[in-house]
């Protein structure tokens, strides 16, 4: 059969279509993997994001402040102002648990599309947020932990401060006694509630943030037992200078130990690793609003 040039071409002119029909599909699917995917996935992060992060930083805010006022107490604080410290921190450390199980996901489950964030600028930055948001999460996970240890070793510190308010109240006796025995007796009633002061505080495991305010406390207790052991000794031979000038002294110690606390007290506020964890989450925060603006 003899075939026209005309119908040469429309044979071509089908074979080009067919050949055309999976180019097109290929090029769309190219289309959707370099703009349309990226821009819904990225679309459907930064809805959840907003709100993720604002959740979150509102209660790790709400932590950080709550710490500043409950973490670190000095020796002149009271039972129950104490107690009350102990509640806040609780109730803040709750709050922040609960946001952290909220938004993790939504903050950090992200799955990157491979090369799309070398031609995507919109895409890249996204990358960007969410590196810092996984960053952020782990930095509240690290306050979380330090926060709550801080805390429980204050919960289980408030034995040692109501001895406190014991031992105030039995040297006070110390002017009602008129011989050798009963001041014998309120030294031994002194080194009784010390020795059980140590012996809690032996018991307890501070935070890393805590470690030097332990250790001094430590140390304070023993020195301060020991002099009640020297001032028992001077009674007991009946050197009455001896026993003024250790009484002196110990009283010394007691005031010494309290400014020592408070300007302790201080440098933890301003150095401690939950402050130092706390400032981190802060830097986070404004790189995430400043990575956000206009995004």
């Amino acid at each position: 059969m003899h075939i026209t040039t005309a119908s040469k071409g429309v044979i071509l002119k089908k074979k080009l279509m067919l050949i055309s029909i999976p180019v097109g599909v290929v090029l769309l699917a190219a289309a959707g993997y370099l703009y349309g995917i990226p821009s819904l996935q990225t679309n459907g992060y930064k809805a959840v994001q907003k709100s993720d992060q604002l959740s979150l930083s509102t209660s790790a805010n709400a932590a950080i402040t709550a710490a500043k006022q409950s973490a670190f107490l000095d020796q002149d604080v009271t039972i129950a102002q104490a107690k009350n410290a102990v509640k806040i921190a609780n109730d803040a450390i709750g709050d922040l648990e609960s946001k952290i199980r909220s938004t993790e996901k939504g903050l950090t489950a992200f799955s990157e599309l491979p090369l799309i964030a070398n031609i995507n600028g919109g895409y890249k930055t996204t990358l960007g947020v969410r590196s810092l948001e996984v960053q952020y999460v782990k930095a509240s996970k690290d306050y979380l932990a330090e926060f709550k240890s801080v805390n429980e070793y204050n919960e289980k510190s408030i034995p040692i401060l109501e001895m406190s308010e014991q031992v105030e109240t039995i040297s006070a006796s110390m002017q009602n006694a008129t011989t050798p025995e009963d001041v014998v007796a309120v030294i031994d009633q002194l080194i009784a509630k010390l020795n059980q002061a140590s012996k809690i505080a032996g018991t307890l495991k501070p935070a890393e943030s805590q470690k030097e305010s332990h250790e001094a406390g430590v140390k304070g207790l023993k020195d301060m037992t020991a002099l009640l052991q020297q001032m028992k000794a001077a009674v007991a031979a009946l050197d009455l200078d001896q026993f003024m000038t250790l009484a002196q002294a110990f009283e010394e110690k007691g005031t010494s130990l309290t400014k020592e606390s408070k300007a302790l007290t201080i440098k933890l506020v301003e150095k401690s690793k939950l402050t130092q964890l706390g400032d981190k989450i802060n830097a986070l925060n404004k790189q995430i609003d400043t990575k956000t603006t206009n995004w």
